[in-house]
């Protein structure tokens, strides 16, 4: 099974830890990690944890674990297996699944028994017909659960028995406890009988080789069934993740595996296994390699402009036993260092990136107290030498820088998002304020056009309804020429002198520049035609 935890952003960027129970599994510094593992029946209801901490805040989230595995199932007899007939018994059936039940069977001699789907068998009045093998078949959402093996028992003489099966383990898995339960008319009592070794053997079953040294691991086939045609084949295994198959050599019925020149890379479980036909049986041994401490990385955590945390990862197998800090090659005398801590590191193992149970050592600094040119050294100690790890002043700076960069550019989002949201808000305000004015106008204007018909329609109504007070009477009409352009004469009456000509286009042309609205008032023209033959035009200035 794989649990992958996945964190997004964060400035600075934070480290991933993965907690399975309460125990740290794996840590890094990117942004997923991992664990791979293969969980039993004890992992029911387990809790994994992952936890993102950058420093400034810490994320957690957990997830229960629900594993589902092949119910165990056991079967009594109350009062007896031993029955007489024409009695009564009842077949109890109890079992351990950890997930609901999707049936239950019982069998009579393989055959199923119809109609009985409880965890209880009454059989009355039994019947010799009715002896032989009743089983109780419980299945769930993982599998099928029923007997383990059959139990046979012999009489040896009176009142003194024998009890046998055959139980043959593949794999170190099926080495352990077994349990049987006997029964008379007065009790019962339960035996346990632990099995310890299967058909194949690996020895040493724990190993210890330090650097340089050499280790030699023992296989050995005990089954007669696989002295023909058989093949040995070897897996190193580190936290349950294949690293390589070494080349043994083979001997019979043994196969040896020798490790020269231990190195931290031959760390691990090297599991053993014996092949014949379709059948394949197996066991394994643990390699621990002790050695100098291993490098994994190191980290530059900026709490902020003068502030950061200087971490060394590292694996180290014993475990160390002295961390020492230094600037520029002197021992600091009092650092100000945290509490040394476990941590599951990477390692490359044979070209695969394993994690590891390792260390994280930390130190706090403070680079505004500190002159150019300085250089910080984590110096870790165990009982095989020293390594040192080493800080250099550029990359202190540039982690700073790259902190206040990602600070700005956060900033100056927010500050973008706050302007997008102030600016919309605005937007939307005068969008619907155009809008409202927009309405208000064109109802305005439609109003006065609506006024401006009906008040036509009234003047029109009472122009038709106005009567002329005389026939006679002329009605006035306007007229807007120049009156300049009217050559017209004006003749006086015979008393006058008739010698004296007037000037009738100056006397219009002083008139109108003295008075210009007379244009708006048309002059009145009135005609003789009883009196004269020819027509006298008189013109009145008002």
């Amino acid at each position: 099974m794989q649990v992958n935890c996945t964190v997004i952003g964060g400035l600075p960027e934070p480290t991933l830890s993965l907690l399975y129970g309460n125990k740290v599994v794996n840590v890094t510094n990117t942004t997923v990690v991992g664990y791979i593992f293969i969980p039993s029946k004890k992992d029911h209801m387990d809790n994994i944890t992952c936890i993102a901490d950058n420093g400034f805040f810490k994320l957690r989230t957990t997830l229960p674990l629900f594993v589902k595995v092949t119910p165990t199932v056991h079967v009594s007899a109350e009062p007896s297996p031993n029955v007489t007939e024409n009695n009564n018994v009842t077949l109890q059936c109890s079992n351990d699944a950890i997930t609901d039940l999707a049936d239950l069977v019982w069998k009579f001699n393989q055959n199923v028994v119809a109609e009985e789907s409880h965890n209880h068998l009454s059989l009355l009045n039994v019947q010799r017909q009715q002896s032989g093998l009743y089983t109780c078949e419980v299945t769930s959402s993982a599998g099928t659960g029923g007997k383990l093996g059959y139990w046979t028992v012999n009489a040896i003489k009176d009142h003194l028995y024998s009890v046998s099966t055959t139980i043959l383990p593949e794999e170190d898995s099926h080495l352990g406890e077994y349990e049987m339960r006997i029964r008379n008319d007065v009790g019962s009592i339960d035996v346990v009988i632990e099995l310890i070794s299967g058909v194949v053997t690996v020895v040493p079953y724990e190993a210890v080789c330090n650097t340089s040294e050499s280790v030699e691991l023992t296989c050995v086939n005990k089954d007669k069934h696989l002295q023909t045609e058989r093949t040995a084949k070897w897996i190193h295994q580190l936290n349950r993740i294949f690293i390589r198959s070494p080349s043994s050599e083979v001997n019979g019925n043994i196969s040896t595996l020798t490790i020269k020149f231990c190195d931290y890379k031959d760390t691990g479980t090297y599991i053993c296994e014996w092949t014949s036909d379709e059948k394949v049986y197996k066991s394994s041994a643990k390699v621990t390699v002790h050695g100098l401490p291993v490098y994994s990385f190191t980290d530059i955590a900026v709490l902020n402009k003068t502030s950061v945390n200087l971490d060394v990862y590292f694996y180290s197998k014993p475990k160390p036993i002295q961390i020492k800090w230094l600037f520029n090659s002197k021992t600091i005398q009092h650092p100000s260092t945290l509490p040394l801590t476990k941590q599951y590191v990477n390692l490359t193992i044979y070209n695969k990136l394993v994690p590891v149970e390792g260390f994280k050592a930390s130190m706090l600094l403070r680079t505004a107290s500190h002159s150019s040119g300085f250089v910080y050294t984590c110096s870790i100690r165990n009982h095989f030498g020293i390594i040192e790890a080493n800080f250099q002043e550029k990359e202190v700076l540039d982690a700073i820088l790259i902190w206040e960069n990602k600070t700005k550019v956060g900033n100056n989002n927010e500050d973008k998002r706050r302007l997008d949201y102030a600016y919309g808000t605005v937007g939307a305000f005068l969008g619907l304020t155009i809008i409202v004015v927009f309405i208000v106008v064109l109802y305005r204007a439609k109003l006065m056009k609506r006024v401006s018909q009906d008040n036509q329609e009234i003047v029109t109504d009472e122009v038709l309804q106005q009567e002329p007070d005389d026939e006679n009477s002329l009605q006035h009409i306007s007229i807007y020429e120049d009156i300049q352009s009217i050559q017209s004469q004006v003749y006086r009456d015979d008393t006058e002198n008739e010698n004296e000509r007037v000037d009738t286009s100056r006397s219009g042309s002083d008139t109108s520049s003295e008075r210009p609205y007379l244009e708006l008032e048309p002059p009145n023209t009135y005609e003789d035609l009883e009196k004269s033959d020819r027509v006298e035009m008189q013109t009145y200035s008002q």
